[in-house]
């Protein structure tokens, strides 16, 4: 999510990778405190974070540090959280974001521990299970659990789809409206939805029956969506 912020924004960056074992000692170590986890609803180093030596600032949690990227000094591009949108946006974060990232877990657990070092995938696997159980048994392919599972995460991309519909573009003809502003700016909440989705895109594969359902759904809104947020998704400008 915050990749496209910082390109978005032009706010020079680098990026450091961590594996999973090594969040919480690096976090803990530069004074970044412990966020809400959306899986294990608990208080747990998580990632995102930055840290920003123009102004002595350690962040971590996704909204918080939106809001920080959206004013730092030298930031440029349109404004994410516009005045008067800031409560909103907030409110839309609790009430659909989070419950995206743990719909699309429950799809993909499985395949995105398999993409990771051996280190990485044991800690990810021993530390999930204690949180849900067997990552295995979540959504088997083809069976009635993973059909509901998909079944309840394009329910709650159509809930976002009936809710933010603004007339003049999505569903009916083309136009600027892929953002939920009804504009060609994205909010940070368009910014929450397309990284959520180029997760599920990557990890279950863009010939996967959950990408295909995805890209069916909405009248191809959710593809068209991450599709403008393509110019923003290099690393380390």
């Amino acid at each position: 999510m915050h990749r496209f912020i910082l390109n978005l924004k032009g706010i020079p960056y680098r990026t450091v990778w961590l594996e999973y074992p090594d969040i919480e000692p690096t976090l803990a170590a530069h004074g970044i405190a412990p966020t809400h986890h959306l899986i294990s609803k608990t208080q747990r180093y998580t990632l995102p974070a930055i840290i920003d030596p123009l102004t002595s600032t350690s962040l971590s949690d996704s909204l918080v540090i939106a809001e920080y990227l959206d004013s730092r000094p030298g930031a440029r591009g349109p404004a994410l959280f516009p005045p008067s949108t800031r409560a909103l946006q907030r409110a839309f974060a609790a009430t659909y974001l989070g419950r995206l990232t743990p719909a699309i877990f429950q799809l993909i657990a499985t395949r995105n521990a398999s993409i990771l070092s051996p280190r990485g995938q044991e800690f990810y696997t021993r530390t999930r299970e204690a949180w849900v159980g067997p990552l295995d048994a979540l959504a088997p392919p083809g069976s009635k659990a993973h059909a509901e599972r998909l079944a309840a995460l394009l329910g709650l991309l159509d809930e976002i789809d009936q809710h933010t519909r603004t007339g003049k573009g999505d569903r009916e003809g083309a136009g600027p409206d892929v953002f939920i502003s009804g504009t060609d700016t994205p909010l940070f909440v368009d910014v929450g939805i397309a990284a959520s989705l180029v997760w599920l895109r990557r990890v279950a594969g863009p010939e996967s029956e959950e990408w295909a359902a995805v890209v069916a759904a909405n009248g191809g809104r959710w593809e068209r969506l991450i599709t403008a947020f393509e110019r923003w998704e290099f690393v380390d400008a």
